[in-house]
C-alpha cells in the first residue's frame, strides 16, 4: 500500500501532470471566451478552482508521509494563497470588483509570501551561504534587488491602499532577497542548491507578477489588466509545490 501511495504522489507532482493542469487552466478560459462569458468573472471563478486543484494534490502529498519543515511552509502558503482566491471570488460577488486592494486579502497575501520566505529561511539558507566574504557579492546583489522591488512597488501606493500596499510589498521585498541570492549563488557540495533552482525561478516570475499588479493600483486601469495578472499569477503558483517537493526529494537522496 505504501508503494502505492509513493507511486501517486510522484505521478501528482510530475512535469507531465502540472503541464496538463497549466493548459487546463488556459482551456477552460479560452471556452469561457467562446461562450462569451464575462471574462473578469471567468478568471475568478478559474483561479479558485484550480488553486484549489493545487491545494488538494498538496494535502494528498503532505499526508502520505512525513515532509520536511520547509515543504510544510510551502504547503501553509498554497493553503492562504488559496483563501485569497476565495476572498476575491466573494468580493467580486458581493461588490462586483476584482481590482481592489484591502486588508482581509493583503493578510492572506503576505501569510501566503511570508511562509515562503519562511520556508528558505533559516538552517536552508545557511546550507549555501556560510556569510562568508566570497559569498559577499550574492548578498549584495540580493540586496539591491530588494532595494529596487521596493521602490517599484512604492508607486503603486495611494491613500485607499496605503497599508495593503506596504503589507504586501514588504513581504516581497524580503521574498526577493532570498530568492535572488539563491538563484545566483554558486552550488555547493553534492548539488543541494540546484535542486530547487527551479523552484526559486518560479517564484521570481510570481514576484514579477504581483509586483506589476500593485504597480498599476494607483492608475486608472480596467480591472480586466488586474485580473489577467491574477490568472497568471495563479498559473505560477501550481508550479511551486511539485517544483519544491522534487527538489526536496533529490536533496535528501544525496
Amino acid at each position: 500500500m505504501k508503494d502505492i501511495f509513493s507511486k501517486v504522489v510522484e505521478k501528482l507532482v510530475s512535469v507531465q501532470v502540472n503541464i496538463i493542469i497549466t493548459v487546463c487552466m488556459v482551456v477552460a478560459l479560452i471556452v469561457a471566451g467562446l461562450f462569451k462569458m464575462d471574462m473578469v468573472v471567468a478568471m475568478v471563478v478559474i483561479r479558485v478552482l484550480f488553486c484549489l486543484i493545487n491545494f488538494i494534490i498538496a494535502s494528498f502529498v503532505m499526508g502520505t508521509g512525513k515532509r520536511p519543515l520547509f515543504l510544510l511552509c510551502i504547503y501553509l502558503g498554497i493553503m492562504c494563497s488559496l483563501l485569497y482566491q476565495v476572498w476575491t471570488l466573494c468580493n467580486y460577488v458581493w461588490a462586483g470588483d476584482d481590482n481592489g486592494m484591502h486588508v482581509i486579502s493583503a493578510l492572506s497575501n503576505i501569510s501566503f509570501f511570508l511562509f515562503l520566505f519562511t520556508a528558505s529561511y533559516g538552517a536552508l539558507d545557511s546550507l549555501a551561504d556560510d556569510r562568508t566574504k566570497r559569498f559577499r557579492k550574492y548578498r549584495i546583489t540580493a540586496l539591491l534587488a530588494s532595494i529596487l522591488v521596493t521602490i517599484l512597488w512604492m508607486f503603486g501606493i495611494n491613500s485607499e491602499n496605503a497599508v495593503s500596499t506596504c503589507i504586501v510589498g514588504g513581504a516581497i521585498t524580503i521574498l526577493t532577497y532570498i530568492v535572488i541570492k539563491h538563484i545566483f549563488i554558486p552550488d555547493v557540495e553534492n548539488g543541494f542548491v540546484v535542486t530547487l533552482k527551479n523552484y526559486y525561478i518560479v517564484l521570481l516570475l510570481l514576484i514579477v507578477e504581483r509586483l506589476a499588479e500593485l504597480m498599476i493600483a494607483d492608475m486608472d486601469i480596467s480591472q480586466y489588466y488586474t485580473s489577467i495578472l491574477r490568472f497568471i499569477g495563479s498559473g505560477l503558483q501550481i508550479w511551486i509545490f511539485p517544483l519544491a517537493y522534487r527538489g526536496t526529494k533529490k536533496w535528501i537522496s544525496m
